[in-house]
């Protein structure tokens, strides 16, 4: 299945704009292997976990990119995105890095790096990397003599955009994990003294300092009513 895709994509983009319509050659050949030509690469995210390493007192992601309970997602210390342009990472089939005059490299770039923002949603990554696309279009093909070649370009940033949002979840994960860790959260105490809430207990007992008719409550767990978020 896989060659028959090759062999199709090949020949469906060698075809000079706008002559051939993107969107349905990957209409019948969309499948899961797609995605290996025109996202970032698969990254299992156990290749992930085995050489990512956290920072004290924190852990690595679950399986499906979030964190365990009671932790957060903090960037990785150092960690610096990596991009490749359209197509996967490492891969051997070079993809169109863009349609025409429409140059999408930008937007594949902005969408990899978007990916390995800690925290922030691949829906989101995806939904601006097509509306990157489409401004590209637009700006290459503006008027109405160039319409067809506009609509073909759309067509085209469509396809990749379908790949990365139905296909691109594997590789979202694996970039969470090279670029967050989960951390636990701050347990905050407060100070029934000077009515203060503190995020550590060190500073809260340097600072609470008892007084008359008051010697209880010194730096204990904060309530949510004492400590709001």
């Amino acid at each position: 299945m896989r060659h028959e895709l090759i062999d199709t994509l090949t020949r469906a983009f060698a075809m000079p704009a706008p002559q051939r319509s993107t969107w349905r050659v990957l209409a019948s050949t969309a499948t899961a292997g797609f995605w290996t030509l025109v996202g970032r690469s698969l990254v299992a995210p156990e290749s992930a976990i085995a050489s990512t390493a956290v920072s004290p007192g924190c852990m690595m992601l679950n399986h499906d990119g979030t964190c365990p309970p009671n932790t957060t997602k903090r960037a990785q210390p150092g960690n610096t995105p990596t991009t490749n342009g359209c197509g996967p990472e490492g891969g051997t089939i070079k993809l169109p890095q863009g349609y025409g005059k429409a140059d999408y490299t930008g937007s594949c770039n902005t969408h990899d790096v978007c990916y390995e923002e800690c925290g922030t949603g691949k829906v989101q990554c995806d939904e601006d990397f097509r509306d990157d696309m489409y401004e590209s279009c637009a700006a290459a093909y503006p008027g109405a003599l160039n319409a067809l070649f506009r609509l073909g370009c759309y067509e085209r940033a469509w396809a990749y955009y379908q790949a990365v949002l139905q296909f691109g979840g594997d590789a979202w994960i694996a970039a969470q994990y090279k670029a967050c860790e989960c951390c636990n959260e701050p347990t905050q105490v407060y100070c029934n003294c000077n009515k203060t809430c503190y995020d550590d207990v060190n500073v809260c007992l340097s600072e609470c300092k008892t007084g008359l008719g008051c010697f209880t409550g010194i730096c204990g767990p904060a309530t949510e009513e004492q400590c709001p978020a």
